[in-house]
C-alpha cells in the first residue's frame, strides 16, 4: 500500500467521523455549554438594566460591591452619614473560632468576619479599619465578657485577636485586655482558662514595640468611686438607697461594699444611689472596645453591649470578699423576693437605671471620675455571636443554658443601636427589653441628664450595613424560665421576619436635580445610597405614607435603595444607573 492510498483512507475516515451523528451531537453540547457559561458570566457581573438600558458592572463601582447572593452590599462611605447610627451586621455560615492562641488569621475562621464588620463602619481603610479611630497616643482597653470559662459564657479570644491587630496597625502603643468578672481571682482564672493570657503572651513577641497585657478590672489598688449625682437615672425616680438591692433582693444600703474608701480616700458612706466603683483601667483609657457576648439573661432578657459594661465596676471593694452581686443595683429590695417575679425582669425598674448610669460613666467620666459634658473617650462596640447562649447568661455552665451557632457579628459606635439590631437577630423586640428601650431616654425634668446621651434606639435613626437582616434569620432564642411566662403578654417574640417590599423605583430629572421616588410597603425608613465621582453618600429618604423620595444632583451616578422596618428586617434593591445625557 502506497502513501497516497493511506492518505486517501485517512481522509475518508475523518470525513465519515465529522458526518457522524455523535460528532454533531457533541458539537451542539459544546456550543450550548458555551452559551450557558457566557450567560452566567454576564448575570454575575452585571446588575439589572436601568431604565435607560445601560448595564452597570458592579465590580467597577467604588462603594458598591456584589455580595454572595448577587445583591449589592455596601462598602464604607467616603463621606459618612452623621444623622443616623450605623450598625454593621455580618454573617458567615463557615465562621467558627480558632482552636489555639494566638488565633492567627490563617487558623482563625472568625478573623475575617471581624475585619469586615469593622471595615463596614468607615473608621479607616480596608488594610487598617481603625486608622481613623485609634492613634499612637492612645491607651486602648479591649473589654470582653469574661463571666466564666464554659462554652457560651465568654467572648472568645478569636474575636479579640483581629481587634488587637487593627489597633496595632492604626499605631496604638498601649493595648490592655481585661474585664471585671466574678471576683479578682475568678477573673484571673477565666482569663487563663479561656486562652486570653496565652494569646497576649504570644502577641508580645509578635509586637515587641507595643505594650500588650491583660488587666483585671477588679484590681483593688486601682479604682475610683464615681458619683453620677443629678445625672443618675435614679435621681428624681422616687427610689431610696434602701430600695436598691442586689441580685437576691437584699438591700445594698446594708452592704459593706458602699462603706469602703477608694485608694483616694473617697467613700459614699453607705449611700448607694448613683455611686459606682469604677476601675482606673477604664477611666485612664482613651479608647474602649467593648466586645460583648450575645446571651439571654435571667433578669434583663438579654445581655449585649450595654449590659457588658457592668464589668467595668469592681466585683467587690473589699479584697477579702469576692462577691459579684454587690457591684450594682439589680432589683428593688423585698422580703419575699423570687427571681421569677415580674418585677425582676420585664417589670424591673432598677437594673436598667444602674446600667445606664455605668454606660454614662464609661463615656463621660474623666480619669478622676468626674462627669464632663463632652465624651472623654472613643468607644467601639462589638458583639460576638459566632456562638450565643440561649436561656440564660451561663452558656453550658449552669441553669440549662444552650448554645446557638449564630455565626454572626455586630459592630458600631452606638451601643443602644447595636443592641437594638442584635436583639432582632435573637428574635426579640427591642422595645420590650427595659435596658435597651429606656437607657437612652431622659425622664421629664431631668435637665442634668439630657447631655449624657448614650445612643439611639429609634429604628428610623439606625442604618444597617454589611449583610441583610431578612427572613433567613428567623430563629427565636429560647427563653429563661424566670420570664418565659410573661413573654406572650409582653409581646417579646418577633412574629414578622419579612422585610419591606419595594414595588417601584423611579428617577425624574428637573433642572439640575433628580428626584428618586420609591413605593415601599412595610417600611419605617428608607435610605438612598449613591455614588458621584467616586464619593459615596447616604441619604435618609422623605416618607409620606408608602412613598419615599430623595433629591440628588443630576449627574452620572449609581444608586440603590435600602428599606428597613421597625424590627430591622431589611431589603436592598439591585443597583441602578443614571446617566446625565
Amino acid at each position: 500500500m502506497n502513501d497516497k492510498s493511506i492518505k486517501t483512507r485517512i481522509e475518508m475516515a475523518l470525513l465519515k467521523f465529522f458526518r457522524h451523528r455523535y460528532f454533531k451531537t457533541g458539537v451542539k453540547i459544546v456550543l450550548i455549554s458555551g452559551l450557558v457559561f457566557c450567560a452566567l458570566f454576564l448575570f454575575n457581573n452585571f446588575s439589572r438594566f436601568a431604565k435607560n438600558g445601560v448595564a452597570v458592572n458592579l465590580s467597577n463601582t467604588l462603594f458598591f460591591k456584589e455580595g454572595k447572593s448577587g445583591v449589592p452590599r455596601i462598602l464604607p462611605l467616603k463621606i459618612p452619614d452623621r444623622t443616623t447610627s450605623l450598625v454593621s451586621f455580618r454573617h458567615d455560615p463557615t465562621a467558627y473560632y480558632g482552636n489555639a492562641p494566638p488565633y492567627e488569621q490563617i487558623a482563625n475562621p472568625a478573623y475575617q468576619l471581624v475585619w469586615r464588620a469593622i471595615e463596614d463602619l468607615g473608621l479607616g481603610s480596608a488594610s487598617s479599619p481603625l486608622a481613623g479611630f485609634v492613634n499612637s497616643s492612645d491607651t486602648v482597653l479591649i473589654k470582653p465578657n469574661l463571666l466564666g470559662e464554659k462554652q457560651g459564657m465568654y467572648t472568645h479570644p478569636s474575636i479579640v485577636r483581629p481587634l488587637i491587630d487593627m489597633c496595632v496597625r492604626a499605631g496604638a502603643k498601649v493595648i490592655l485586655v481585661g474585664d471585671g468578672g466574678p471576683g479578682y481571682t475568678g477573673t484571673e482564672a477565666v482569663m487563663r482558662e479561656t486562652g486570653y493570657k496565652d494569646m497576649v503572651e504570644k502577641l508580645r513577641d509578635v509586637y515587641p514595640g507595643v505594650l500588650i497585657r491583660t488587666v483585671n478590672l477588679n484590681d483593688p489598688r486601682a479604682w475610683h468611686w464615681v458619683n453620677t449625682g443629678k445625672a443618675s437615672m435614679f435621681y428624681g425616680s422616687g427610689y431610696t438607697d434602701e430600695d436598691l438591692a442586689d441580685a437576691m433582693g437584699h438591700s445594698l444600703s446594708h452592704s459593706p461594699y458602699y462603706a469602703r474608701k477608694d485608694p483616694q480616700g473617697k467613700s459614699p458612706a453607705g449611700r448607694v444611689m448613683g455611686w459606682y466603683a469604677i476601675s482606673d483601667y477604664v477611666l485612664n483609657a482613651t479608647v474602649i472596645i467593648n466586645v460583648a457576648k450575645m446571651k439571654c439573661h435571667d433578669y434583663m432578657i438579654n445581655t449585649l453591649c450595654l449590659k457588658n459594661n457592668v464589668g467595668v465596676t469592681l466585683s467587690s471593694t473589699i479584697p477579702e470578699i469576692e462577691v459579684a452581686t454587690w457591684r450594682i443595683p439589680h432589683v428593688k429590695s423585698r422580703q419575699d423576693f423570687d427571681p421569677s417575679q415580674y418585677e425582676t425582669n420585664f417589670g424591673n425598674d432598677i437594673f436598667w437605671r444602674a446600667i445606664a448610669d455605668v454606660n454614662r460613666i464609661v463615656l463621660y467620666a474623666d480619669r478622676n471620675g468626674i462627669l464632663k459634658e463632652k465624651k472623654q473617650r472613643r468607644c467601639l462596640n462589638v458583639i460576638d455571636a459566632i456562638e450565643a447562649s440561649e436561656v440564660n447568661q451561663y452558656g453550658t455552665g449552669m441553669g440549662g443554658g444552650k448554645i446557638y451557632r449564630g455565626q454572626v457579628l455586630f459592630a458600631g459606635l452606638d451601643p443602644v443601636a447595636v443592641d437594638s439590631v442584635a436583639s432582632r437577630f435573637m428574635g426579640f423586640n427591642w422595645k420590650r427589653i427595659p435596658v435597651i428601650a429606656k437607657a437612652s431616654s431622659v425622664p421629664e425634668g431631668k435637665r442634668e441628664a439630657k447631655s449624657y446621651t448614650l445612643g439611639r434606639s429609634d429604628p428610623s435613626c439606625i442604618r444597617i450595613t454589611g449583610d441583610i437582616m431578612d427572613s433567613r434569620f428567623n430563629h427565636i432564642f429560647e427563653h429563661s424560665s424566670n420570664w418565659h411566662q410573661y413573654v406572650e403578654k409582653e409581646r417579646l417574640d418577633i412574629i414578622d421576619f419579612d422585610p419591606p417590599a419595594v414595588h417601584s423605583v423611579e428617577a425624574k430629572a428637573t433642572g439640575d436635580r433628580i428626584t428618586i421616588t420609591c413605593h415601599i410597603t412595610g417600611a419605617s425608613v428608607a435610605f438612598l445610597y449613591y455614588e458621584v465621582f467616586g464619593e459615596g453618600y447616604a441619604k435618609k429618604m422623605q416618607k409620606k405614607g408608602s412613598i419615599y423620595t430623595a433629591v440628588i444632583p443630576k449627574t452620572d451616578l449609581d444608586y440603590i435603595i435600602q428599606a428597613q422596618d421597625i424590627y430591622f428586617n431589611t431589603v436592598r434593591t439591585p443597583l441602578y444607573h443614571i446617566s446625565s445625557d
